[in-house]
């Protein structure tokens, strides 16, 4: 009895010595996988930093040529910064078609040339090849309490978030003027874009009558 007892022992300690080996080898072998990812991420890793470092060289010697871009790419972050839903932007960009198709209305009374003008790149272009619209344009959104770069910033909203194109008269959802300016007032961090939407809705509720 004894020696089947002893035997026993002898042929588990066995197994157990087994069981350890064969642990440490798949430990061993998990951690040469692991090296080799690590080599391999490491490798990658070094690829994209000389990517960048060239792309970064490629931009130092051409940065006196991006400044307007530049520009354009910090207006660009500090709406990616705003706090708004794609709801709140739905509505604010309808209150700016508002804002513009009143602008082009009163351009079409002053210049009839004009009257048929309804979309953004068209009345851009057009800006460009005559003084005379632009400094009308400018006249007017100033008088509404819009400076020019308010209404680049206000124009850069509209042309990255808002569809369609054209500035049609888009249907503003039932909802009081004074919740969408606490909610310009709350959400919208950049003070020049902020305020620039709540002269837009004034602006609307003033010269748009909606069933609220």
């Amino acid at each position: 009895m004894a020696m089947y007892a002893h035997g026993s022992f002898l042929a588990e300690s066995r197994r157990s010595a087994q069981n350890k080996g064969s642990q440490r080898n798949e430990m061993f072998l998990t951690l040469e996988r692991l090296e080799e990812r690590a080599a391999k991420l490491q490798k990658e890793f070094d690829s994209l930093q000389e990517f960048a470092d060239d792309l970064t060289r490629r931009y130092e010697r051409h940065a006196t040529y991006l400044c307007t871009e530049a520009v354009r790419m910090d207006i660009f972050r500090c709406i990616l910064d705003q706090r708004l839903s794609d709801r709140d932007r739905e509505l604010l960009c309808n209150y700016i078609g508002y804002f513009l198709y009143y602008v082009l209305v009163r351009i079409g009374e002053e210049l009839p040339q004009y009257r048929t003008v309804r979309s953004y790149r068209r009345l851009r272009s057009r800006e460009d090849r005559d003084p005379a619209l632009k400094a009308l344009r400018c006249r007017i959104t100033g008088d509404l309490g819009i400076d020019e770069t308010v209404f680049e910033e206000l124009l850069h909203f509209y042309k990255d978030y808002c569809q369609p194109e054209y500035f049609s008269v888009l249907k503003i959802e039932e909802k009081p003027k004074e919740e969408v300016l606490k909610t310009i007032q709350a959400k919208v961090q950049e003070p020049c874009l902020a305020q620039g939407l709540a002269k837009v809705v004034n602006v609307v509720h003033e010269n748009f009558m909606f069933d609220q």
